[in-house]
């Protein structure tokens, strides 16, 4: 190949394209789209609110957008050559020279290629302005870079590439381009839900955001979906050479490119087939654990009454031990005691006393060889060591929603991580089996049925060098030591560690203690450091708050610790349970660099009116008319705002931290009030398996003094088809009941709740719903 020849064809068809006043016009208007939305949708001047400011956001954006506009600007502008020679003969006379077709149609290539790049330079230019003058997203030039490289320029190889190919086999242009047309919107709306994202040419929904804590969700399968669409572009190029009607310098050497690209596309296959195994074989590991913990699940377990952790952290590997007392709390003689454990743990030895006791290990099952009298006691003493396998996390999730990825706020895909571990970050919930517990987190053959259990915690870590952990309990920290002792006993407990800034804030007379921890000084908590009054306001709002969710009006616990997560963290929720891994006891998560909250913190301090502020006023007087405003001050009428009379929809108002802490759920993921209203106390009956989910439905029932009304009922019309025909013990044996199994619980409970009210006043009832969550508190 001559280098010179293939720049030199290039530079013309750069100018060529350059001359063409319907591509920059559309170029023009394309640009400015993308100004408007980084303007109005991601700067300080934005019409909509966003809750995660990371600084990934804005350079991926404006990747994407461009990445997607400029497919639909390469589906009419490259190859077009193709069929204007054959109408119009203007390069007859240049296609009679001594060059390749490889060297001629690469110098094609070569030249859209740069001339995109350009433009893709200038909005990543554009982007920059706004980002360093007129946003608070925290500036990072190597992520320009880095999105220009695995976003844009992929999508540009592979759609020039399939274009060339298309055009060039296919000799009707109306064809060519609605085939094209179609893919493009196929990729984008259709595809990105699909297969894991493997045919996504703009990898929509491939996890893709940096997190400032931990770094890119999935590096490692993010490149590998890239490199799919690179391989496939230059083999698709490559084929069309192959296929250019003009005839070759060389007929063996042109056979030769066929080949060539064929085997470009196959490469571009394989690697699609390593980007998918790991998910596949992932699903079948899930698909086994599933059968193991099912055929366990029916065997009897004893019961954890004591349980202290020392967990050593060394990097991605932990080293623990674990001291367990358990009973058999059946009444019949067990033969063996079952741990449940995740299965990268291996347990190198378990005691009983001085004596050392044979175990089996199945996967996430650890049989103990110890018989147990009923009520009888003993103490175990378990050693483990290894990583933690995040896969066995949510068995009881379905497996196309487990792999389902979601696209959030302004494009983002933040990934699906359940588990963190490392010297830099740990994060452990229950869910991740990073302990020994006697019962499933959820119970696979009947997911509604609670298997809680209240166990006394004790908690000994060691963390990397410099780090902050947090948990559950009063905090001791000896040398390099942390020690968490609970005075009440928990249903489970999380363990975080971090390179963490901790504040923490106790109101005046009064014992609860409010912490916050976070990686960075804007966040939250330290965001707040320079305005006490507004941060004491809140949380007396937060403390009244507490109080009044708690069903005994007493907040049950010590402490409310916030916790800053990566924003990869995910909790998926689930109608059979009550709450999401987003709360814990004691402790609420954020997401990183969730900016709402200490914004209109400093907006409400200063005492000045913000620019969406004053819009809004200039958009009541001007636009609504000077009597709306007077009216609106004599609350004669609602306050209307720009996005409830523009976009005809309910304006979310930035509402008090307190708000937001109990917002309704399940439409706030992050509300503790099912915590309070679910922890405190368990409800068993083996009549009725989904007890605690009725009696605490009768629970909020009771203290909202209401019925079930006609329109309520109406939402679960599902559920009262299925009783017209079955029962609540049909409902739990039957699969056919899953869809409206949320449905049923609740009808259920209201007919207790009737029946409850046909021998008691609604006042006798209430005092005693009260005292005996009072009386009965972290019991079972």
């Amino acid at each position: 190949m001559n280098g010179m020849l293939i720049l030199l064809i290039a530079h013309y068809e750069g100018k060529l394209l350059c001359r063409n006043f319907i591509f920059l016009l559309l170029c023009g208007f394309m640009l400015l789209g993308i100004t408007v939305f980084h303007v109005f949708l991601q700067s300080d001047w934005r019409v909509f609110e966003y809750t995660v400011n990371l600084p990934s956001g804005m350079p991926y954006a404006n990747a994407y957008l461009w990445g997607i506009m400029q497919s639909f600007l390469v589906i009419f502008v490259v190859g077009d050559f193709v069929y204007r020679d054959n109408i119009e003969k203007t390069n007859d006379v240049f296609l009679a020279r001594d060059f390749s077709n490889l060297e001629y149609l690469t110098g094609k290539l070569v030249g859209m290629v740069v001339v995109f790049l350009v433009l893709n330079v200038i909005s990543m230019f554009i982007c920059m302005l706004v980002h360093l003058f007129a946003s608070s997203f925290r500036f990072n030039v190597g992520l320009y870079l880095f999105y220009l490289l695995t976003v844009s320029l992929p999508a540009l190889l592979f759609m020039s590439g399939l274009v060339f190919m298309i055009k060039i086999w296919i000799k009707f242009r109306f064809f060519a381009l609605t085939g094209l047309v179609m893919f493009l919107f196929l990729s984008l709306f259709v595809f990105s839900t699909k297969t894991l994202g493997i045919f996504d040419f703009m990898a929509s929904r491939v996890p893709h955001i940096f997190s400032s804590m931990v770094g890119h969700p999935a590096m490692g399968s993010y490149l590998l979906h890239r490199l799919v669409f690179v391989l496939v572009g230059v083999g698709c190029f490559v084929i069309s050479v192959y296929g250019f009607k003009r005839l070759p310098n060389n007929t063996g050497r042109s056979r030769r490119l066929g080949v060539v690209g064929v085997v470009f596309v196959l490469l571009g296959f394989l690697t699609g087939w390593l980007y998918w195994l790991p998910h596949q074989v992932a699903r079948e590991t899930r698909n086994d654990w599933v059968t193991i913990q099912k055929k366990y699940d029916v065997y009897p377990k004893v019961k954890i009454e004591q349980h202290e952790i020392r967990y050593d952290i060394r990097g991605e590997k932990i080293l623990a031990r674990g001291v367990i007392s358990v009973r058999n709390s059946n009444s019949f003689r067990v033969d063996s005691v079952i741990f449940y454990l995740n299965p990268s743990l291996e347990v190198t030895g378990v005691t009983a006393g001085s004596h050392n006791v044979n175990f089996t290990r199945n996967q996430q099952i650890v049989v103990i060889e110890k018989s147990l009298h009923p009520n009888e006691r003993c103490e175990l003493d378990l050693s483990y060591s290894g990583a933690i396998d995040p896969r066995i996390c949510y068995l009881d999730i379905s497996l196309e929603r487990y792999d389902e990825q979601e696209q959030d706020e302004l494009f983002a895909c933040y990934g699906k991580r359940f588990v963190f571990t490392g010297k830099d970050f740990t994060l452990l919930t229950p869910e991740a089996l990073w302990y020994p517990v006697s019962k499933p987190v959820t119970e696979l053959m009947n997911p509604y049925v609670n298997t809680s259990e209240y166990t006394d915690y004790t908690l000994t870590v060691v963390p990397a060098q410099g780090n902050t952990v947090v948990s559950q309990g009063k905090l001791t920290v000896s040398g390099d030591t942390s020690y968490f002792a609970n005075n009440r006993k928990l249903q489970g407990i999380t363990l975080i560690s971090g390179q963490f800034y901790r504040d923490s804030f106790r109101l005046a007379g009064n014992p609860l203690l409010f912490e916050f921890y976070g990686t960075k000084k804007s966040m939250l908590g330290s965001a707040w450091g320079d305005y006490p009054q507004a941060l004491e306001s809140s949380l007396k709002r937060t403390f009244t708050a507490l109080q009044w969710m708690s069903p005994e009006r007493k907040y049950p616990f010590d402490k409310l610790a916030f916790v800053e997560v990566p924003v990869s963290f995910y909790a998926f929720e689930r109608s059979w349970k009550e709450k999401n891994d987003y709360v814990h006891p004691e402790m609420q998560f954020y997401r990183e660099w969730r900016g709402v909250v200490p914004s209109e913190f400093r907006r409400r301090m200063k005492k000045i009116k913000t620019k969406e502020e004053r819009s809004v006023e200039w958009f009541q007087k001007y636009i609504l008319g000077e009597e709306y405003a007077r009216r609106v001050q004599k609350h004669d009428v609602p306050e209307l705002s720009v996005k409830e009379v523009l976009f005809n929809r309910k304006q979310e108002r930035n509402r008090r931290w307190s708000e937001n802490l109990f917002g309704a759920w399940p439409k706030n993921k992050y509300s503790i009030g099912p915590l309070l209203m679910a922890y405190g106390t368990l409800i068993v009956s083996d009549e009725i398996p989904v007890i605690h989910r009725m009696m605490t439905i009768v629970q909020r029932q009771a203290e909202m003094r209401e019925m079930a009304l006609p329109d309520k009922l109406s939402y679960h019309w599902e559920g009262v088809k299925f009783l017209m025909h079955h029962s609540l013990w049909d409902a739990l044996h039957a699969d056919s009941a899953g869809s409206c199994m949320e449905s049923v619980i609740y009808l259920k409970a209201l007919q207790l709740q009737r029946y409850i009210l046909t021998q008691v006043a609604w006042a006798d009832f209430s005092v005693f719903m009260d005292d005996f969550w009072k009386n009965i508190l972290f019991k079972k």
